[in-house]
């Protein structure tokens, strides 16, 4: 299919699709005309001036009068269309977020359209913000699919913003869970204000809190430190949920610049102590993202928990990430703050007032950031543990291990 132009889909240029062609039937799309597809001689004759002729039956609107309404934007066809022949093949339940008994072809095909077109996203916005929910739910499925294709500095309209953002008000839970990020990322990327602040009020009023979180987990994406005083408002709030999901913005934020961490690091840092664990998770994340100080003032925090005899899965998920490296990638923690993350989860291991599944996961996370002989010659000591968890934990890094 041959990408649509996004100029085609903007209410403005709507209009002029509609009459850019000759001879066309009646309600398809042509010209309009009588029954042959004949132009109008009104349509065809050049006006001179304030003396041209006017057709007889019309009349010249007064001054004042209201602008005729501009024509609705219009799917395109092949997008449209594909996401209805979904709902017919397949077995749909928005309330329930399931699409299966596919015809697997049918919808593979239609991805691939919409992933190989950058302005699909337009489109989808249309069919997401109709009346048919079951449409609007296929339509947020595609969307994260299309959400990878829109690059680092993608060009989104503030209707198909709109679109998006008045599609989610009236999504119901897991269409608009669904979405959420591609409403976010499309209202940040108009980098307009008032855009992103109605981004906020939209996703404030929405009725299921986890659909708010995809909002607002999302809103620096695009939108970088223009979304960072809402997101302050959120945590400020002091839902849980919500305040984990603002405070995980960062995260899900690529290429941050020191001038973005100086503003939001200082933030995120003061909730890497909080009681709820999904928060402290969320705010370690966002200090792993900054690096630095930020690193050496989380090991501060994990260092004071344990000696308070505290340590959680929710630790261990921060705990693991400090020098961790995805396929060879630079990690958050420099050398001398590595050793010191592998010193304190050792401690872990060996602190028996922390629970014994817990225990077994910090030693697993020196495995997951050091996968080498060091880390094989640290699990043999705790081959034959009397705690069976751990004991078990090192003999599957042995194994793992066993060619280091």
């Amino acid at each position: 299919m041959t990408p649509i132009k996004r100029k085609l889909l903007l209410p403005a240029l709507a209009a002029f699709a509609l009459i850019a062609c000759d001879g066309g039937e009646p309600g398809d799309g042509g010209e309009p005309g009588d029954s042959a597809g004949n132009k109008k001689a009104a349509d065809t004759e050049t006006p001179a001036g304030d003396n041209a002729e006017v057709e007889p039956g019309t009349a010249t609107p007064a001054a004042g009068d209201p602008a005729p309404a501009v024509p609705a934007p219009v799917a395109d066809p092949v997008i449209a269309g594909g996401i209805t022949g979904v709902v017919k093949g397949c077995t749909v339940d928005a309330s329930r977020g399931s699409l299966n008994e596919c015809d697997a072809e049918q919808y593979k095909k239609l991805r691939e359209v919409i992933k190989a077109d950058t302005a699909a996203l337009d489109s989808l916005a249309i069919v997401f913000q109709g009346e048919d929910p079951v449409e609007a739910f296929v339509a947020a499925s595609l969307m994260m699919d299309q959400v990878r294709t829109l690059g680092d500095t993608p060009a989104v309209s503030k209707a198909t913003a709109d679109a998006l953002m008045t599609g989610f008000a009236k999504a119901e839970k897991y269409t608009a869970n669904r979405a959420g990020p591609t409403v976010a990322m499309a209202a940040g990327a108009t980098q307009d204000k008032a855009v992103i602040d109605r981004l906020f009020e939209v996703g404030a009023a929405h009725s299921d809190p986890s659909a708010s979180a995809s909002i607002y987990r999302h809103a620096m994406r695009y939108g970088r430190l223009m979304a960072l005083p809402k997101l302050r408002e959120v945590a400020a709030e002091g839902d849980p949920t919500l305040t984990a999901a603002a405070l995980g913005a960062l995260r899900e934020t690529y290429d941050v610049t020191e001038d973005e961490k100086a503003a939001v690091c200082p933030w995120t840092q003061g909730f890497n102590n909080d009681d709820n664990g999904q928060i402290r998770t969320q705010a370690g994340w966002a200090a792993i993202r900054c690096g630095g100080e930020y690193v050496d003032k989380l090991l501060e925090v994990g260092e004071a928990r344990l000696e308070a005899d505290k340590f959680d899965r929710d630790d261990y998920m921060v705990y693991r990430d400090v020098c961790f490296s995805f396929m060879g990638e630079k990690t958050a923690g420099v050398e001398a703050q590595c050793e010191r993350n592998y010193s304190f989860l050792q401690k872990v291991v060996d602190d028996p007032d922390i629970e014994s599944s817990n225990r077994s996961l910090a030693l697993f996370a020196i495995y997951y950031q050091r996968r080498d002989a060091t880390t094989k010659a640290l699990a043999k000591r705790y081959k034959n543990h009397k705690d069976p968890e751990i004991k078990k934990r090192a003999v599957e890094i042995i194994e793992s291990l066993k060619d280091k």
